[in-house]
């Protein structure tokens, strides 16, 4: 585990603070080295509001500084604490509305596992408030998507971008499309996913293999699939390592709190040969690097090792703003490229990079409209709305 005191200056006080508060969670720092480190540093609360609003830890950091108060200032505290209510508010109406379409789209027939959001949640803390979570994740598979999708045309909910006349491209070039509705001024966000990671990831993880591998829990009295623990802890590490390329301080502390959970769970072994066999293993020893370096997370055996080039992941993870979500761009794809597990993985990396740069996808669809027989004009579309329209 690093030593704040030797990242004094790598890092803005303000982002250690954050790290300390976690640490304190996870009783790896002590509310006297916290005093210590107020006593020490100016702390721009401004600062500390921004960064955990885009790291999206404002529930966690809250938990820990509303019983520790003390040098916090009162007006950056109570401001938070509000903001951390309509978070809790939020997750409820979130949870409801899962339960909701849940059971609407078993009693077809239809498989569906909910996921992240508030199961990860009640997962990790034991409560739906403790995770901020921004809308509602359905996986699904693939075949069934036009009855999900009609289900929630049903219900209310519009997409913004879907059209019929290419839902086979949509399909085969994209992972996840996105429906919302407005009710009494609340919007709900719904995901429909029928792949775990962008495709542009080329991480080889199937739904199929997800499916296969479910647990039953109890949501409020609701006996609710979701994925079992193992290919959870897998998913999480494809998710946040291998597609998002561990940018957030909330991706480490999934892993964190899931390794303390449930580790002695997990088959190591099993779950090493896993990471092998869907090209996540370096992915995951990073992960698991990481979060040891800010957190003190044990790291299983099979896992461990030296990381010196990390170091890069950790910079900027703790640089704020962080690096940006657009995954063409240069720091994202030197990232994506560090964390494969072979030069024959980079090579397949770029080339998947290089195809989503041609064939167009609903990105493509978002930016323009044509008609089904015009099809082929996405492929002069796509390069100039790489280009401009970004």
């Amino acid at each position: 585990m690093m030593n704040i005191k030797d990242t004094d200056d790598r890092y803005s006080a303000e982002m250690l603070f954050v790290v300390l508060v976690c640490r304190i969670y996870f009783h790896k720092a002590s509310p006297e080295e916290f005093s210590e480190f107020l006593y020490h540093h100016k702390i721009n609360w401004k600062q500390v509001g921004r960064i955990i609003k885009v790291h999206q830890v404002r529930p966690l950091v809250f938990k820990v500084l509303s019983t520790n108060p003390a040098k916090i200032d009162e007006g950056f505290l109570e401001e938070l604490k509000n903001k951390c209510f309509r978070i809790a508010s939020g997750n409820l109406h979130k949870l409801e509305v899962q339960n909701r379409l849940y059971q609407l789209i078993k009693t077809k027939g239809i498989p569906v596992l909910p996921y992240k959001g508030v199961i990860l949640s009640h997962m990790l803390f034991g409560d739906f408030i403790s995770r901020e979570t921004s809308d509602i994740d359905l996986l699904i598979e693939s075949e069934h998507f036009s009855q999900v999708m009609m289900l929630l045309i049903e219900e209310g909910y519009t997409t913004q971008y879907y059209n019929p006349d290419f839902e086979e491209q949509i399909l085969k070039t994209s992972n996840e499309l996105t429906f919302t509705r407005v009710r009494d001024g609340v919007q709900t966000k719904i995901e429909i996913h029928w792949e775990l990671t962008n495709r542009m990831m080329d991480i080889p993880l199937p739904i199929g293999d997800i499916f296969k591998q479910k647990m039953t829990i109890n949501l409020r009295g609701q006996e609710t699939e979701t994925i079992d623990n193992e290919m959870y802890l897998l998913m999480l590490m494809a998710h946040h390592g291998g597609n998002d390329v561990w940018r957030v301080l909330r991706h480490c502390l999934d892993i964190s709190l899931f390794v303390e959970k449930y580790g002695k769970d997990i088959d190591w072994v099993r779950f090493h040969v896993l990471t092998q066999k869907y090209r996540i293993r370096k992915t995951t020893e990073i992960g698991f690097y990481i979060c040891h370096q800010l957190f003190g997370t044990k790291i299983p055996e099979l896992f461990k090792g030296e990381y010196p080039k990390a170091q890069m992941l950790i910079d900027n993870l703790l640089t704020y703003p962080p690096i940006n979500r657009i995954k063409f761009t240069r720091e994202n794809l030197k990232q994506h490229l560090f964390l494969r597990d072979s030069i024959w993985d980079k090579i397949r990396l770029i080339g998947s990079y290089i195809k989503t740069g041609f064939v167009p996808n609903i990105h493509d669809m978002e930016a323009v409209k044509v008609s089904k027989n015009c099809f082929f004009l996405y492929y002069f579309i796509k390069p100039y709305r790489l280009v401009f329209k970004r």
